[in-house]
């Protein structure tokens, strides 16, 4: 949450509990309201700052069906469904339970579903300032009503006695009611990442092309029929502290390290500085390296690309990770500026990890950034680590080609094409997040030829796992 977003959400609650106390304060003085002004105050200025955060997190793009991302948990991983609860649901729940507190007769669950209708419609005029309609923000508002109406239900039940709970009236039918409500929103979230996502691996949902392949679609190699087996393999529980200390031996740092921890002493970030040179490493696992005292000079000349890619590959095959193999995948080369002020040539060179001799796809695993005469300057280290877990069978390429017919495959060519031949087929593996597995999958390799005769590369890529 940017410092921004902080003063803007702080300035719109101020602005609006202003503005519900003065409005109290003069129908008070008229004798048209039993409300105390304090309290509607106070509701006002939480509905605000509720609105402001929520509207500065909606989504992006249009949605007219809220929550529909929901159903694929499968595919977006349990964390998007509590992100997205918590960026849509949860800045109305203190709304809703300070709402009986502020207007004593808002005391059944019928009435603060109408508190949350008018949440919601506020709510939509709010979004559609900003952006397009967003059902997911709409209908947060109203259910974040219910389950903050549903949390007062419950607790003055528990704490009738308490000054906050005592002056507003409740049936023990309301009190059920609303915490089964309450409840219910919980335990739709809770069944949606408790749904079955494919067995012990998980289904793994690779992403969605746009185009389709072309119809003439060629096979020019040879298939291998035979049934096989492929090893899986399973994000191990990062070592932060553990992972400090192995990339600090490789890279000779020699400085004590800083650990972070959180309130259960699990180290949650371990830095190391010495001199120039700083390495971090987070609670993922994730890790980055850079050297700040590299003198730049702005005529220097870069040294060849196979020259980088080998350096590359020598630091990222060196002990730096539990991959004990890297390959190349991009290098690219721009201007940077150093710790000094000078600008220069600078190389990135990224690198895809190998586990037994099949290269990990769909992310880079590792960048190399080096200055010109082959200087690193910094080195990012992505994903988890990984250890063998299982002997899976696998489909036969045959059948992978197949899917890949049948229109069943992710793959790389972006635009339409008029025909295509597929050359080679090799087993890679692709992360599934939600059990955070490497599972096999199949890439099939080939040249595309487009509407203006030019040909274009691709891959096509069919998840290898028996259904």
């Amino acid at each position: 949450m940017s410092l921004e977003l902080i003063l803007i959400t702080i300035a719109a609650a101020l602005a609006a509990g202003a503005v519900g106390f003065i409005a109290v304060r003069s129908l008070l003085n008229r004798e048209k309201t039993e409300c105390r002004p304090l309290p509607v105050a106070i509701l006002a200025a939480v509905f605000a700052a509720g609105v402001v955060y929520a509207v500065a997190n909606s989504a992006e793009t249009a949605a007219l069906l809220p929550f529909g991302q929901w159903g694929r948990v499968n595919e977006i991983g349990y964390r998007a469904v509590w992100n997205s609860f918590f960026r849509d649901v949860l800045p109305f729940v203190p709304f809703g339970f300070l709402l009986p507190w502020a207007f004593k007769r808002v005391n059944t669950l019928g009435k603060a579903a109408l508190a949350g209708l008018g949440g919601a419609a506020l709510m939509a005029v709010a979004v559609l300032v900003k952006q397009p309609f967003d059902a997911d923000a709409v209908a947060g508002a109203f259910l974040g009503v219910i389950v903050g109406f549903g949390l007062f239900a419950f607790f003055k039940l528990l704490f009738s006695r308490l000054k906050l709970f005592s002056g507003t009236k409740m049936t023990r039918a309301t009190h059920l009611g609303s915490f089964a409500a309450m409840m219910a929103v919980y335990f739709a979230c809770v069944a949606l990442i408790l749904v079955d996502s494919g067995g012990e691996f998980g289904q793994l949902h690779l992403f969605s092309p746009d185009t389709k392949l072309p119809e003439d679609l060629e096979l020019v190699t040879e298939l291998d029929d035979s049934r096989t087996s492929a090893m899986t393999y399973r994000s191990l529980d990062p070592d932060p502290e553990g992972i400090a200390q192995r990339v600090a031996a490789e890279l000779g740092l020699t400085a004590a390290p800083s650990v972070r921890t959180n309130d259960e002493g699990r180290a949650i970030e371990v830095t190391i500085e010495d001199g120039d040179k700083t390495l971090t490493v987070n609670a993922s696992g994730e890790w980055e390296y850079s050297d700040e005292g590299f003198a730049a000079e702005e005529t220097g000349e870069l040294i060849s690309a196979e020259e980088f890619s080998e350096r590359a590959l020598a630091i990222a095959n060196g002990g730096l990770s539990a991959f004990a193999e890297f390959t190349v995948s991009d290098v690219q080369t721009g201007m940077r500026t150093d710790a000094f002020g000078t600008r220069a040539q600078r190389c990135t060179v990224s690198l895809m990890a190998n586990v037994g001799g099949s290269p990990v796809v769909g992310s880079c695993e590792m960048t190399v950034v080096m200055w010109y005469d082959g200087t690193v300057a910094q080195i990012n280290k992505y994903s988890a680590e990984y250890t063998a877990y299982k002997d899976v069978d696998i489909l036969t390429q045959s059948e992978a080609w197949q899917q890949v017919l049948a229109g069943n495959a992710a793959h790389t060519l972006w635009n339409e094409a008029v025909s295509a031949k597929v050359d080679s087929v090799e087993l890679c593996y692709w992360l599934e997040e939600i059990h955070g597995h490497l599972q096999p999958v199949w890439a099939f390799s080939g040249t595309a030829v487009m509407p203006d005769q030019s040909t274009v590369t691709f891959d096509a890529y069919v998840p290898a796992l028996e259904a």
